[in-house]
């Protein structure tokens, strides 16, 4: 199936992509301070924007737009080019707020991040054009050289002890390699026309807005951390969410970006496609999540060092979190492709006074709370989207139980593995790297083992349905 063949090919250059930036990170973490992780956490609230509004703005902008590729090259420039402007400005700005109050890092690296938002805008030119074509094979392809070329330029960086900065040389050198090797459409062709250039330029804003809203309340429990605890207590939620974030690229973000590549070939006409989508990414979250639960307190510690276990004890508060974030994903998509910007802004509007209201109130009972509230969040903002798509509170209910029948049998051999995993652990075991390894392969093997005995009541969804 056409569908699933594109999931594969974009799931294996985010696999390359997650893997090889965890190879990095992980070095790189472990030779610099908490504290200054703390500082670039913070200033990567603007480089998080930049990036979610390159690829859920400016890439779709391109794929969906139902011209020639010429028109939808030159919509692409001038959406990209206004989230470069604001974004742009906007970090710098910041950077001169933080030297005034005395965070001289913080400036410099909100500086840097400045620059780099045009570099992603360029790059999201390009995969763009990629996903609008459904050459999928080339978008993996280039998500695996950049990010090859991106971790060689990091790993040197922290060699020559440039330590933080380590990590902004690896974005620059990601995002400057994708719009090289995709030969992003930056210059404008005389020949070009955009049609309907204020449709387009509120697309823009309206995508800017929602972007920057998804931001802010993904930022809110790291601002917290940082006013509660300081910047090391911020660097320490930081990086259990950013594991969270890249498992959540490594078993779901295809399945988004599938469905609005393939949406757009098919003009709309994906019959039950979307069902494959989620009883698809459920086979993968729901066993991805709940295993990181239980090793994340050997496995952090283990590739980032003893002076990261805070942010060990933090990710089975989180890994709930990340199952409903990724399923949001794919609620979004269909939303996304049908250009129904003004509802997701709306939504994220309400998402963002909810997340306040949950977070504040649990930050001063400490690091593990802000991330019980980040599950509780993502669950919320789960049936909020769902609500904003379907027509009444009977037909969300109606949609939900379809979703848990279509899940069911994830979920249960999910259970499984979880329950085989905890009766290891209630036992002796060797903390080391191999003991660790033994587990993650045996609950492989378990989860396996349980979907396979269960078959006859998931494969239908994959035999029957055609798009």
């Amino acid at each position: 199936m056409e569908f699933l063949r594109s999931v594969m090919w974009i799931a294996a250059g985010r696999w390359v992509y997650n893997l090889l930036t965890l190879i990095s990170f992980a070095v790189i973490v472990a030779r610099v301070d908490p504290a200054d992780y703390g500082a670039y956490a913070i200033a990567m609230t603007f480089l998080i924007l930049s990036e979610v509004y390159s690829t859920d703005v400016t890439e779709h902008a391109i794929v969906r737009h139902r011209g020639s590729d010429s028109d939808a090259a030159a919509a692409g420039r001038l959406v990209a080019g206004i989230g470069a402007v604001v974004i742009g400005a906007s970090s710098a700005l910041s950077g001169i707020l933080a030297q005034a109050i005395g965070y001289e890092l913080l400036a410099q690296l909100c500086w840097a991040i400045a620059g780099l938002a045009i570099l992603q805008a360029a790059s999201g030119l390009g995969r763009g054009q990629l996903l609008r074509a459904g050459r999928v094979q080339s978008f993996a392809a280039t998500v695996s050289i950049a990010n090859l070329i991106g971790v060689v330029s990091g790993l040197a960086a922290i060699f020559s002890g440039l330590g933080i900065w380590s990590l902004v040389c690896q974005q620059i050198a990601i995002n400057l390699t994708a719009a090289i090797v995709t030969r992003a459409p930056i210059l404008p062709n005389s020949a070009d026309t955009i049609e309907a250039p204020r449709e387009q330029i509120e697309y823009a804003l309206l995508g800017l807005g929602s972007a920057a809203l998804n931001v802010m309340t993904n930022r809110i429990d790291v601002i917290l951390a940082a006013a509660f605890f300081g910047q090391g207590g911020a660097g320490h939620l930081g990086l259990a969410k950013r594991l969270i974030h890249i498992l959540q690229d490594l078993v779901s973000s295809s399945f988004d970006k599938a469905l609005v590549s393939f949406l757009s070939r098919s003009r709309g006409a994906a019959g039950d496609i979307y069902m494959i989508a989620v009883a698809g990414q459920a086979i993968l979250i729901l066993p991805a999540f709940a295993g990181f639960a239980l090793v994340s307190g050997s496995l952090v510690p283990a590739l980032f060092g003893q002076s990261w276990i805070l942010a060990a004890s933090l990710v089975p508060a989180m890994a709930i979190g990340g199952v409903f974030r990724s399923a949001v994903a794919i609620e979004r998509a269909q939303q996304v492709y049908d250009g129904e910007i003004a509802r997701i802004f709306a939504v994220r509007v309400f998402e963002l006074a909810v997340s306040w209201l949950i977070l504040l109130p649990l930050a001063p009972f400490g690091l593990f709370w802000l991330g019980v509230g980040f599950s509780l969040r993502y669950a919320l903002s789960y049936y909020l989207v769902l609500r904003s798509r379907l027509r009444s509170a009977q037909e969300t209910r109606r949609h939900l139980t379809n979703t848990a029948r279509t899940i069911s049998a994830p979920l249960r051999a999910t259970l499984v593995m979880a329950a085989i995993l905890v009766l290891i652990h209630a036992g002796p075991s060797d903390p080391g790297i191999a003991s660790l390894l033994i587990e993650i392969l045996l609950g492989s093997a378990v989860y396996l083992a349980a979907m396979w005995l269960m078959r006859r009541s998931w494969l239908p969804i994959f035999r029957a349905t055609k798009p």
